[in-house]
């Protein structure tokens, strides 16, 4: 089913005045600066919050929300948790009850963390358990040096919801977490209830050819691979951090979010795990073991139509194009495909109210 989303935001935001609007050609330029190694210099440091700091803001928000409708989007709601993880702590906040031992499991990408979704738990809260967690080099939790590789990254979420003693999940997808979040469904179809998915790696961006199947992204997944690019542009210079947030959304971060996405990658040494992940996109085949496990998911995509599916996706996108929409009515009829509106990379920053609600309505369609 194809839906165009048009409901009234509960909370609503109105950005800065002062924030300047990148439109869709300023964000092709700086993708194209990234691509070729243009330098920049990072001049801001910040501290990231300690457990009090963000307990405090927490409290704020809360007194704000019994006399104000108006939300904070700047803060989590949420009480930080910690659990371990194979000797690593991991950051999660969690919400919302289920009376079928089920749970939404909310998944970030590259560079952000789980205050990715602050906008979207309110929502989810209301019908559903959920967790969201920081991967380990991410946000608040651990950041293991050297980082984890895919082995280590896939056993902190399949551990982590054992951990939670969970039967049943639907996993919310978007960016890298896709290729970690699809494996796991596909081995463990038994336990996934239903999946959300948004600027993903999953079929038909799957398989990829070559680079020039990324459209203008190509570039930059071919000069990744370059060990000077890597070095000037990701560890140097805090590319992902600096460029790719602010240029994915329509109209920028709020200089709290700013912030709170740079803090964990203030220390170089910290940036070197947002390598990892565009280093194993399968490009023509290789690496092999990746192209491997994307084939395996992307089949079992395609062919697990007893699970419900939600499609979420910005005008005009970046990895998941409005196009898609036709692919998944002729080849996935499980799929409810939503637009959120104008956006690129960086959906839930930008349109969090509005995937909280598609969520929502989905859910209660499904499983209510």
């Amino acid at each position: 089913m194809h839906t165009y989303i048009n409901l009234p935001i509960r909370r609503k935001f109105a950005y800065p005045k002062s924030m300047k609007k990148v439109t869709l050609p300023a964000f092709v330029i700086l993708l194209v600066a990234l691509a070729a190694g243009l330098g920049f210099v990072v001049s801001r440091t910040t501290d990231l919050p300690t457990v009090e700091e963000f307990t405090k803001d927490l409290q704020k928000a809360n007194s704000a929300l019994e006399s104000s409708d108006q939300v904070s989007r700047d803060v989590m709601p949420y009480q930080p948790q910690y659990t371990e993880i194979n000797g690593h702590k991991i950051y999660y906040v969690s919400g919302g009850t289920s009376d079928d031992n089920s749970a939404m499991i909310f998944l970030h990408g590259n560079p952000t963390q789980s205050y990715m979704w602050r906008h979207t738990l309110p929502y989810v809260e209301q019908v559903s358990a959920f967790y969201a967690f920081d991967w380990p080099g991410y946000g608040y939790s651990d950041k293991p040096s050297p980082p984890l590789n895919y082995e280590g990254f896939y056993n902190v979420l399949s551990d982590f919801i054992d951990q939670q003693n969970l039967e049943k999940v639907v996993l919310v997808i978007h960016d890298f977490s896709s290729m970690l979040a699809f494996h796991y469904a596909a081995q463990n179809p038994e336990r996934i209830k239903g999946i959300v998915f948004m600027e993903s790696l999953v079929p038909p961006v799957l398989p990829i050819k070559s680079t020039q199947d990324l459209g203008r992204a190509g570039q930059f997944f071919q000069n990744i691979r370059h060990p000077d690019f890597k070095q000037n542009m990701i560890i140097d210079g805090n590319g992902f951090v600096e460029l790719f947030v602010q240029t994915g959304t329509v109209n920028g971060l709020t200089p709290e979010a700013e912030k709170v996405y740079r803090a964990p990658f203030e220390n170089k040494q910290n940036r070197h795990v947002l390598l990892v992940f565009p280093n194993l996109l399968p490009i023509g085949g290789k690496p092999n073991t990746m192209d491997l496990r994307t084939k395996a998911y992307a089949k079992w995509f395609l062919n697990s139509h007893d699970i419900p599916k939600l499609f979420l996706y910005g005008e005009p996108g970046l990895f998941n194009k409005p196009t898609l929409v036709e692919y998944y009515k002729k080849n996935t009829p499980e799929v409810t495909s939503v637009s959120v509106g104008k956006g690129y990379h960086y959906l839930p920053e930008e349109h969090g109210d509005a995937i909280g609600q598609a969520i929502t309505q989905w859910y209660t369609a499904n499983f209510k």
